[in-house]
């Protein structure tokens, strides 16, 4: 799979093998992940993706062995969160870039690092089994995807976002 560089065809193919489930698990990378979401978001407009992308993930996971318990598979929780975080980043976009193009930015963005959730969620929130099996809102700070740095080599304006968020969490 691509990585950190996608072309058309490979998000295409990410996409539809999640859909008809011949993905290869060790093809459903944290990237790939994106690759799926772009895909169905701008190439799959029938598919209402609030309702039936748990099921979609939760059938893909049962086809390659993947177990939906309280440790592995399905999660609601980063599912919702990076399925608005997507919906944000290409509403954002000031170009009519190609899907692989988009999932190359998204992936090298701060949206695509795997950490990401994390500036809203402390871990042990995150890893429970309630946020694994139902929606749990951010506990660390409220999302703010509209102003989260979308460059792959905004290194700098990232630090001073996470700087920023910081100053603001912090009692005065």
């Amino acid at each position: 799979m691509a990585g950190l560089n996608w072309n058309d065809e490979e998000v295409a193919q990410v996409g539809e093998g999640v859909l008809s489930r011949t993905l290869p698990e060790p093809e459903w990378t944290h990237q790939a992940h994106f690759a799926a979401l772009v895909h169905l978001l701008r190439d799959r407009p029938e598919i209402d993706l609030d309702r039936h992308l748990p099921r979609i993930i939760w059938r893909y996971n049962i086809a390659v062995g993947t177990p939906n318990n309280e440790s592995r598979g399905y999660h609601e929780t980063i599912t919702r969160f990076y399925l608005m975080a997507v919906r944000v980043f290409l509403a954002r976009l000031e170009d009519e870039a190609g899907p692989g193009t988009i999932v190359t930015r998204l992936v090298n963005s701060a949206f695509g690092q795997v950490g990401f959730p994390l500036r809203y969620y402390e871990r042990d929130v995150l890893q429970s089994v309630e946020a694994r099996r139902v929606w749990v809102e951010p506990d660390l700070a409220p999302f703010d995807f509209e102003t989260c740095p979308m460059e792959p080599d905004d290194a700098m304006t990232d630090a001073r976002w996470k700087a920023a968020r910081k100053a603001q969490s912090k009692p005065i």
